[in-house]
């Protein structure tokens, strides 16, 4: 009598418990978990940073590390305080059904200069931003009439807006910018980077939050139907099935027309002593050995089944999931994880990119630019 009553195309236990509960359970589950908690833990980051910016610029003036001022912006001569071009190129995409275009950046440049910051009470505080200062707002987008092809993201702060600015904070000489009161610097700070927000945290994590809590409710629903559909009866055998012998009745061969010709198919069913039958396909070799000495002798083979239930039965001693199902689920698992990882670094706002690449839209691009800056103004709006 065979040991491996596995239809055609099955694994093993082992590795189908493996892929199926590890890979497609454990592995998966925790991906999915983890995306709930990142929804979470930033939604909290979130309003943690909210109330921290708001609270600490509330405080009094006084030096030290970390801290936050609220004001509004005054510079001498020229207006821009800070500016930030993220220069970018538009490259078009075709696959075979959709053609679309995309901007890659490609360049980046930082201007920035001392500025006032005067609070609400009147007191100024000078404000010393480096190049690498963080610029909370929302880009604009310029199209330079000699660059076809390409075009120009911005962040500008300017006088007379109101912003936050974090930073340390330290004792200075005012001069006339401060009517010869005491004067206090925000510099850089020790750890990280100076940071300057036209409003407050409270829609820095807003995309990635959104982001978290979709696809992970998108994971979790295929993850329930996949697992429902092919680990559930499975698993109920593994845990709550019962072994036993049954009876060999009706042991039958057939046919049937594939792509590449036809398909013989060898299929055996057992009927267990209370007369609960389990019907399955094996291999010609399996079919062949079970049936020799049938219907002339009676034949039995041995049986995992769940009460009464078909669909978590199995011919032999052990279950198993075909190896397409494994296949399909972990691929598409893959693509998904994939998917999911590569649209979170996308909805990062572009602040927080080391590159901003952006979706340009449906189509290629229309170019109405001249070389040399001649021909028709750039119409966004054909895109």
């Amino acid at each position: 009598m065979p040991d491996d009553f596995s239809p055609p195309g099955h694994l093993g236990f082992a590795p189908s418990f493996v892929v199926l509960l590890g890979v497609l359970g454990i592995g998966w589950g925790a991906f999915i978990v983890s995306l709930i908690a990142r929804a979470i833990r930033l939604r909290r980051l979130q309003e943690h940073e909210n109330a921290f910016m708001q609270e600490r610029a509330r405080w009094q003036l006084l030096p030290g590390p970390s801290r936050v001022v609220h004001g509004r912006v005054e510079i001498d001569g020229d207006p821009v305080a800070i500016e930030i071009d993220v220069d970018q190129t538009v490259k078009n995409c075709t696959s075979k059904s959709s053609r679309w275009h995309e901007w890659k950046e490609t360049s980046r440049r930082v201007a920035a200069r001392a500025f006032r910051l005067v609070r609400e009470d009147g007191q100024s505080v000078l404000v010393q931003p480096a190049n690498d200062v963080l610029v909370v707002d929302a880009l604009t987008t310029s199209y330079p009439d000699d660059r076809p092809m390409a075009r120009v993201r911005s962040a500008v702060v300017r006088a007379q807006e109101e912003v936050y600015v974090y930073g340390d904070l330290v004792g200075g000489a005012g001069g006339d910018a401060y009517r010869g009161g005491s004067a206090f610097v925000v510099q850089s700070p020790r750890r990280g980077r100076m940071l300057v927000a036209t409003e407050a945290m409270r829609d820095r994590y807003r995309a990635r939050i959104r982001h978290s809590w979709r696809t992970g409710i998108g994971h979790a629903i295929v993850f329930l139907i996949f697992h429902g559909a092919f680990t559930t009866p499975f698993l109920a055998a593994m845990v709550a099935g019962t072994r036993e012998e049954a009876a060999l009745t009706n042991p039958r061969t057939y046919v049937t027309r594939g792509k590449h010709g036809p398909i013989h198919h060898w299929e055996l069913t057992a009927r267990a002593a209370d007369g609960f039958p389990v019907t399955g396909e094996v291999d010609r070799d399996t079919y062949v050995s079970v049936t020799r000495d049938w219907p002339t002798s009676a034949t039995s083979i041995p049986i995992l089944r769940v009460d009464h239930s078909g669909w978590a039965s199995y011919l032999g001693s052990e279950p198993t999931i075909h190896f397409a199902v494994l296949l399909f689920g972990f691929v598409g698992a893959l693509v998904m994880v994939a998917a999911t990882i590569g649209g979170y670094e996308r909805s990062a706002p572009w602040y927080d990119r080391k590159r901003v690449g952006e979706h340009g839209g449906t189509g290629h691009w229309v170019e109405t630019r001249r070389l040399g800056g001649g021909g028709s103004p750039i119409d966004p709006s054909r895109n």
